[in-house]
């Protein structure tokens, strides 16, 4: 009886020391990932998902996150909490910019020391920074004839379903010219379809202004030879 008696004591004496380290464990980050959508993720502007080791308020914590780029470019963040029930989901933030962050090297999800926990009786002691890497201008990658007899520009980013209603005029220009010319635009490319059957070389050029679906501006011009097999 003595025994079990003892042996509960150094149970419970296990369990409070136990209960006292994690109570004075600093709050600190545990984890950050990138939060990885259907439509798969953009550095530009995806979100990140920001583990905690205890409960965390968006409206504290928006003073003290940030992106910034190591040219001195900064982007404020949009704070969110996860639309999760699990008790996990209160230890955790979504941070995402509040406007596409614009080309640029260096760019790092910034978190600044002194952040506090949901009941503010605790705050981060260290400075943080996750890598996110260069940012590319918007802009061409190829143009290319395929069958058939269109043409397709391809883009480093996906671009704008909408265009203006001179967009064809402006910004696209092909020697010669072919009759009845219209535009396609899917995902990160145009097909450009129309008469293409009075030559089988064609001069293509693609020129700003354009804008891609982050609200990045085509960088530059790009002007190909094509060849379509006779």
């Amino acid at each position: 009886m003595v025994s079990s008696i003892n042996t509960a004591r150094r149970v419970i004496a296990t369990l409070l020391a136990t209960t006292w380290l994690v109570s004075a464990a600093p709050f600190r980050i545990i984890s950050v990932t990138p939060k990885v959508t259907q439509s798969g993720f953009s550095p530009a502007t995806g979100g990140w998902l920001v583990s905690f080791n205890d409960a965390v308020k968006p409206s504290a914590a928006v003073n003290y996150i940030s992106f910034c780029s190591s040219t001195g470019q900064r982007v404020a963040a949009h704070l969110e909490s996860p639309q999760m029930t699990a008790p996990a989901s209160q230890h955790q933030l979504i941070a995402s910019p509040i406007s596409a962050l614009p080309p640029g090297k260096g760019w790092q999800l910034s978190i600044l020391k002194g952040l506090p926990n949901a009941t503010t009786s605790a705050r981060t002691l260290e400075d943080s920074s996750y890598e996110i890497g260069e940012i590319e201008p918007f802009k061409i990658t190829e143009i290319n004839a395929a069958d058939p007899r269109k043409v397709v520009i391809h883009f480093n980013e996906a671009i704008s379903e909408i265009t203006p209603i001179d967009f064809l005029q402006k910004c696209i220009e092909i020697k010669p010219h072919p009759e009845e010319l219209h535009a396609t635009l899917e995902e990160s490319q145009i097909l450009l379809s129309g008469n293409f059957k009075d030559a089988d070389q064609y001069i293509v050029t693609m020129r700003p202004p354009f804008t891609s679906k982050n609200g990045h501006d085509l960088a530059g011009p790009l002007t190909v030879e094509i060849k379509f097999r006779p």
